[in-house]
């Protein structure tokens, strides 16, 4: 997202069926740290909601193919698409 002159990336968790953000943070870089800070955000949001058929959906992009995520996902007993 162009901010400031300059970019500003954001990392969405959505309810596929609500449509609801659960989630998100905005970062200055591209790193992976905000995506993981992102499902970290959700799990202390929504703690006791998620359950086993939750299933966290993205694209094939670096950041959700990296092994910190897949491994972040996997501790939090969260489903990978």
């Amino acid at each position: 997202l162009p901010y400031n002159g300059t970019f500003a990336y954001l990392s969405t968790i959505l309810d596929a069926f609500t449509k609801q953000v659960l989630s998100y943070v905005i970062s200055g870089s591209l790193e992976v740290d905000f995506v993981l800070e992102t499902v970290n955000q959700l799990v202390e949001k929504q703690g006791v909601s998620l359950h086993a058929e939750t299933i966290i959906h993205s694209d094939q992009g670096c950041h959700y193919t990296s092994y910190s995520f897949i491994e972040i996902l996997k501790n939090k007993k969260i489903r990978q698409s």
